[in-house]
């Protein structure tokens, strides 16, 4: 009597270990198979797939980043900017009966920069561009003759800049805006 109760338990110890591995098996299935929601979303990355050519007549984001000096990526910035401000704006020009400037006087283009801070040496000036980083603030550093300038921009206008300048002081960077002509 003892040995067929032996053979009973063992009987359902082994129907238990392998309904277990029956369940495990069929969630190991459907887990393998599911959809993987972000995985299946990222382009995947081939041989034949050349970044360039993808960019090709569209914005490079990476311009300033690649471009040799930050110098040169300065001047390119200033000469794409093209705001302008009538010089003299307390004379007003002249107009016909249309209501057209029959003079209008001389234009100076001006682009307005948020400059964080000026520095003898040019690590701390890395120093405070990392920091604009962090804050997602993109910052430039140009060399005014002993001086590393840390600056913000450029921007058209000088309402423009003053925006920017109330979100540095929002996160504890203090600026100032300067004009370049």
């Amino acid at each position: 009597m003892a040995k067929s109760n032996f053979s009973i338990g063992f009987a359902g110890f082994l129907i238990g270990v392998m309904v277990g591995l029956g369940i495990a098996a069929t969630a190991a299935v459907l887990i393998y198979n599911s959809p993987r929601p972000f995985m299946e979303k990222v382009q995947k990355v081939t041989a034949d797939v050349d970044p360039a050519k993808k960019l090709a007549g569209s914005v490079d984001p990476n311009r300033r980043l690649n471009s040799p000096s930050e110098t040169e990526a300065i001047a390119g910035l200033d000469n794409a900017v093209k705001t302008v401000n009538v010089a003299d704006a307390s004379s007003e020009p002249a107009r016909d009966k249309s209501g057209k400037a029959i003079n209008p006087g001389k234009v100076t283009p001006v682009t307005y920069w948020l400059q964080t801070g000026a520095y003898r040496n040019r690590q701390t000036a890395e120093n405070q561009r990392a920091e604009l980083a962090m804050n997602l603030f993109s910052a430039t550093i140009v060399q005014s003759k002993d001086l590393w300038l840390v600056r913000v921009g450029p921007y058209e206008t000088n309402q423009e800049a003053k925006e920017v300048q109330t979100q540095l002081n929002n996160a504890n960077i203090r600026s100032t805006v300067v004009t370049h002509r």
